[in-house]
């Protein structure tokens, strides 16, 4: 066999990208340096998309949505959809990016929260319905009209992220923003 001038070989530099790859496989996403930002977004958009086929379920109505309410016979509750995601209620701070918080305060508004442990941020979705005549977050002037808002706030604290109290320190219509 030939080898490198350091003295290893092809195969030897072979095996042991090969051994790389089956333990980078074998770990899922979770052994890249950013996946608990990248998951906690993940799940939020997978909780979303459940929560935008419930609303149209249940008759253009995000009530319900986290269960306890009476629903009609044809609607489940988010929790029973099968999106693989924990979810809490509202008040209730998201421990880790696959368990989701989830406020509906009225109809046609949802908020809904991850916390990424790894960057120490919780994660956030806003979907109003109909527009209002003052904003969801006051900081944010645009939250008054009709879309979906994608946040951040940086939280030391899984507390913190709970989606009935969230404050949002950065917002954008096109994305989450950058950390």
């Amino acid at each position: 066999m030939r080898r490198s001038p350091r003295g290893h070989s092809k195969f030897d530099i072979a095996s042991a990208l090969g051994v790389v790859v089956a333990l980078c496989v074998g770990c899922g996403a979770s052994a890249l340096p950013l996946a608990p930002f990248g998951a906690a977004q993940a799940n939020l958009e997978t909780a979303m998309t459940a929560a935008t086929s419930f609303y149209s379920s249940n008759r253009d109505s995000y009530v319900g949505i986290g269960g306890g309410a009476q629903l009609p016979g044809a609607v489940s509750s988010i929790a029973e959809l099968d999106t693989g995601l924990t979810y809490v209620p509202g008040p209730q701070g998201s421990t880790n990016s696959a368990v989701i918080s989830i406020y509906a305060p009225n109809r046609s508004v949802l908020v809904l929260t991850a916390y990424g442990p790894g960057l120490q941020t919780c994660w956030g979705i806003l979907s109003m319905k109909l527009s209002r005549t003052s904003p969801y977050f006051q900081t944010f002037p645009r939250t008054a009209r009709s879309g979906t808002f994608y946040f951040r706030k940086a939280s030391s604290a899984s507390t913190h992220c709970a989606a009935a109290r969230i404050l949002p320190s950065a917002l954008s219509t096109s994305g989450f923003p950058a950390a």
